[in-house]
């Protein structure tokens, strides 16, 4: 995670990890997320909020799969 404040604004980047599950299969995925902030008479805000996907090697085919 990197944390950047200059005067009133502030952003943050890191990776989160999202994990779910889609027609009874566990899904994870690996998300780049930017969140920047402004801060006002009450407090920090969020303004912004981005994440792109991170790309993952294949999976090796001789991996057992798990359901």
């Amino acid at each position: 995670m990197s944390i950047e404040i200059r005067g009133a604004l502030a952003w943050v980047t890191l990776y989160e990890n999202l994990n779910s599950s889609l027609e009874g299969q566990n899904v994870a995925a690996t998300i780049l997320t930017t969140n920047i902030f402004r801060k006002g008479p009450d407090g920090w805000r969020m303004i912004h909020h981005h994440g792109s996907a991170v790309m993952q090697p294949p999976p090796n085919e001789e991996a057992p799969v798990v359901h």
